[in-house]
């Protein structure tokens, strides 16, 4: 039962929420203002947040029969039956309240501002499959994905610990937004065929495979460029850089040769190509 809601919580995905704010802590640590407290509460709270987020995407995605059978993806437990539609639904609720009580103390710090983040957050890890206008179902899931997994989060982290705004960390926001981008279209590539019956509308289903590599492609390369436009030019970064474009590569190429289950294979290494990425960033920046 116990490993029915780890598969539910979908621990894979936690780099999405983890390496925006751990990017941040690493900026921050210098601040005489940081408080390892607060670095701590960001981290449950959006802990809280991704996994509320999941158990929603399951409970919904299963109301609506995009979840079924012929799901190519990772089984997921209210479809399968492991995990019943109510329980799921009280867990959803309950991940959420959790998200919310961590989420006051940073409100008690940061003020309206975070407030309206910590809320937005909420509303759109919700709407992201429930409701007749959820994002997955009508091509927004990328663009609060770039959002709120990139510079949103940084940005908001980053005063958080360091009780200062720094815009200009949206670049390097941006570069982590960009390759969280990246794995929902290889998500949404894999089940192109299975939501397209269900009328789930994501971009991929709306504009083809063709479409989908292009936006793959830029989703990777796009966050080099960024990284390169905002650390100092030496020996050192010209190598590293050109490890990542090594490594973006062999991901583009394997994502136009992928198929059904290989996709799920490719989720992973995109999204250990978002920690490697998340680790050298914060190797050249800190």
């Amino acid at each position: 039962m116990i490993s029915h809601w780890f598969y539910a919580a979908r621990l894979k995905t936690l780099p999405v929420c983890f390496c925006p704010v751990i990017l941040a802590i690493s900026l921050a640590m210098n601040s005489p203002l940081f408080r390892p407290m607060t670095a701590a509460v960001i981290l449950c709270c959006v802990f809280c947040i991704q996994v509320g987020t999941n158990f929603a995407n399951d409970y919904f995605d299963f109301v609506k029969g995009a979840d079924t059978d012929e799901r190519v993806g990772p089984k997921r437990m209210t479809q399968s039956g492991r995990i019943s539609p109510n329980v799921m639904k009280q867990a959803t609720v309950i991940m959420f309240l959790l998200a919310a009580f961590f989420g006051g103390y940073l409100v008690y710090l940061g003020g309206w501002f975070i407030f309206g983040i910590g809320l937005l957050s909420i509303f759109f890890g919700i709407i992201y499959t429930a409701g007749p206008f959820a994002l997955a179902y009508i091509g927004g899931a990328e663009l609060i994905a770039f959002l709120f997994f990139g510079p949103i989060s940084v940005i908001g982290s980053y005063y958080l610990l360091a009780s200062t705004w720094n815009f200009d960390l949206i670049y390097i926001g941006s570069g982590l937004g960009l390759i969280t981008t990246g794995l929902l279209v290889v998500n949404n590539t894999r089940d192109i065929d299975t939501d397209r019956k269900v009328n789930k509308k994501t971009w991929a289903v709306r504009f083809g495979p063709v479409f989908s590599y292009v936006e793959y492609i830029l989703c990777l390369y796009s966050p080099i460029i960024l990284l390169d436009f905002i650390t100092e030019n030496s020996l050192e970064q010209m190598v590293v850089l050109l490890f990542l474009v090594v490594i973006a590569m062999l991901l583009t190429k394997r994502f136009g040769k992928a198929q059904g289950e290989s996709y799920n294979h490719l989720l992973a290494l995109t999204s250990a190509y978002l920690i490697l990425y998340t680790i050298i960033a914060i190797y050249l920046l800190a």
